[in-house]
């Protein structure tokens, strides 16, 4: 009797140890290809993608090994269509559709089964619920892509995620497609690798060239008399002295004729000037937004700690002081230490 008593706890214990994989369980395979469905009828929208990648997570708890294998390799193949479509479209864009959803799922850990002898696998960085994508994007930049993209002014921050996210799903598909043996039979699996592998190339070109433009230490550096910046019309002064206004290049003029066009819709204009250029330039291009009609002229610059937001300094037109508080040797930077030690926070400067 005890000796029947062992071998009964024994199977007890043996039957724990072993997965038995029940017949006719599907493990979620239904579920998935519902949400595949789902998916392909709402037009393959970025929107569409999120929900297809939360239905997926919902689901990863029933998964077995194959059938989690097969989720991954659908929902990172799925994602091209979202990026396809956002193709074109300026990096601002692309990223309110594409951060929480397509970037989300590729700064996630794969689709694995549960396994309770190893616990929670790595669910890498995604975005929390109700994150916002400008919110979800400044996050991985000052932490899990601290590396790529802490040191970018927020404005450019998305083409450097943007660029790790596509070569992140670019080297998951490869290795999904590599670990599916049917997939080799099926040209259009080594199809998507390529195309996944050219986005990639793509990305990192558009950040890399933008990189030499987006440094924090292009603006000067916010002091005391700083304040909120707000939208307006934007004029970049080049290291060169060439003028972009909102990035089109016109011909520097002291009659502003050339901002005279963007005067009708504000009567303030936005300058980008690096803070080593001299102060007299500054004051030239202030006289020049004046003739064109504009009231003031906001300075930019940058707090100087991360995220960099952007402060501005307020320069009046149409109006001169008998003694400007700069030297015609004296950079825009120093011009505005000046202006620190003697304005309150968005005090009105006059040159």
């Amino acid at each position: 009797m005890r000796a029947l008593l062992i071998v009964i706890l024994c199977a007890g214990c043996a039957k724990d140890e072993i997965d038995v994989h029940t017949p006719g369980t599907d493990y979620n395979r239904k579920g998935l290809l519902a949400a595949i469905d789902r998916y392909n009828a709402a037009g393959r929208t970025p929107e569409a993608y999120g929900k297809l990648a939360a239905e997926l997570e919902s689901l990863r708890s029933g998964m077995d090994e194959t059938v989690a294998d097969e989720a991954e390799l659908q929902l990172i193949v799925l994602a091209q269509s979202p990026v396809e479509q956002m193709r074109g479209l300026p990096p601002s864009t692309r990223a309110q559709k594409l951060a929480t959803t397509v970037w989300s799922v590729a700064m996630s850990g794969p689709v694995t089964a549960p396994d309770p002898a190893l616990g929670p696998g790595d669910p890498g960085t995604p975005a929390h619920a109700g994150e916002t994508p400008d919110a979800y994007v400044q996050r991985l930049c000052g932490g899990a892509l601290a590396i790529e993209c802490m040191f970018v002014i927020p404005e450019a921050q998305p083409l450097f995620v943007e660029s790790v996210a596509t070569r992140r799903l670019a080297r998951r598909t490869k290795h999904a497609v590599e670990e599916c043996e049917p997939c080799s039979s099926d040209p259009g699996w080594s199809t998507a690798v390529s195309k996944w592998e050219a986005l990639e190339i793509e990305t990192h070109a558009q950040a890399s060239a933008a990189l030499q433009n987006v440094t924090p230490d292009r603006w000067p550096v916010a002091g005391h008399a700083a304040t909120d910046w707000t939208p307006a019309p934007s004029l970049d002064i080049a290291d060169d002295g060439e003028w972009q206004l909102d990035g089109a290049a016109v011909m520097p003029d002291a009659r502003g004729t050339n901002l005279a066009k963007a005067r009708a819709s504000s009567e303030i204009l936005n300058v980008q000037v690096a803070p080593g250029v001299r102060a007299d330039v500054l004051a030239a291009l202030i006289d020049a937004a004046g003739a064109a009609g504009f009231r003031e002229v906001h300075v930019e610059s940058r707090l100087a700690v991360y995220p960099w937001m952007l402060r501005v300094y307020r320069f009046a037109t149409g109006s001169r002081g008998k003694k400007p508080p700069w030297r015609a040797v004296d950079t825009v930077q120093v011009l505005l230490r000046q202006i620190d030690t003697r304005n309150e926070p968005g005090g009105l400067v006059h040159l």
